[in-house]
């Protein structure tokens, strides 16, 4: 029979080994983190292209994220009314969106990924030099569920018509069934430039004000005690320029289809 002291040291040592495997796999349990992210579809940031892929900014910004936070990331394109709703119960941990007081009772925000200018533009040869230029136009299209800044919005001497999606918007701009457009800035130029419509459509030097993107999570996520390491991960991204050039390169890509 083992002595009392002995049995004591085997009690002793199985314990530790135990303490050992357990600390082992909760640290191989969190390098395997998975969170479900959902991608905001809409021109560039995320859509479906000519060859059934998903491509855009956006859901390349998210695969270098993953890899700098070396983090799993699940990844969806869906609408944006799908995508505060999974935030909102907590079916989705994360996502890319405007910053704006209707959310704050139901995200955390993690890190600003980009400030978009809000802008107006027109008919080519048509001049908006200030605010009130705007309220000698016809009509002026607006993103039905979008917002532009409160004095606009609020305007009832404005013109608007409000128009169910971004390329219906410029479409609209381009044909002339419209005498301007204001919204998203990055949307409508890539838009413009996706379209060939340079030659037809006019930036306007007038800007309505800016708007901050935030990669945000749900405050029902299980996975909140990773937003430090995605924090730092998008810091790197945007310090290194590696954001930039997934948002140049995908630009310049539609300009040298009109060229040719």
């Amino acid at each position: 029979m083992l002595s009392l002291r002995n049995r004591l040291i085997s009690r002793s040592y199985l314990l530790g080994i135990s303490m050992v495997l357990l600390l082992n796999l909760n640290a191989t349990a969190s390098e395997h983190v998975s969170i479900n992210f959902d991608i905001l579809r809409s021109y560039p940031f995320a859509y479906i292209d000519s060859h059934g892929d998903n491509v855009g900014t956006f859901w390349e910004y998210v695969d270098f994220i993953s890899q700098k936070s070396n983090i799993n990331i699940k990844k969806r394109i869906v609408p944006k009314a799908r995508v505060i709703a999974h935030l909102k119960s907590g079916q989705s941990d994360a996502a890319i969106l405007f910053k704006t007081d209707s959310l704050n009772d139901h995200v955390e925000y993690i890190e600003k990924v980009r400030t978009i200018p809000i802008i107006i533009a027109t008919q080519k040869g048509t001049l908006i030099e200030n605010y009130e230029d705007l309220k000698q136009l016809k009509s002026v299209g607006i993103f039905r569920s979008g917002a532009i800044n409160p004095e606009f919005d609020n305007d009832n001497s404005i013109h608007k018509q409000a128009v169910s999606s971004y390329p219906s918007l410029v479409k609209m701009l381009g044909i002339k069934r419209l005498d301007a457009i204001a919204g998203n800035g990055v949307v409508i130029t890539a838009l413009i430039n996706q379209l060939c419509l340079q030659d037809t459509i006019d930036i306007s030097p007038l800007i309505m004000g800016n708007r901050e993107q935030w990669l945000v999570f749900s405050k029902k996520s299980a996975h909140l005690n990773q937003a430090e390491k995605l924090n730092n991960a998008i810091q790197d991204l945007k310090s290194e320029g590696v954001l930039d050039n997934i948002f140049d390169a995908h630009l310049s890509q539609n300009q040298h289809k009109c060229k040719q």
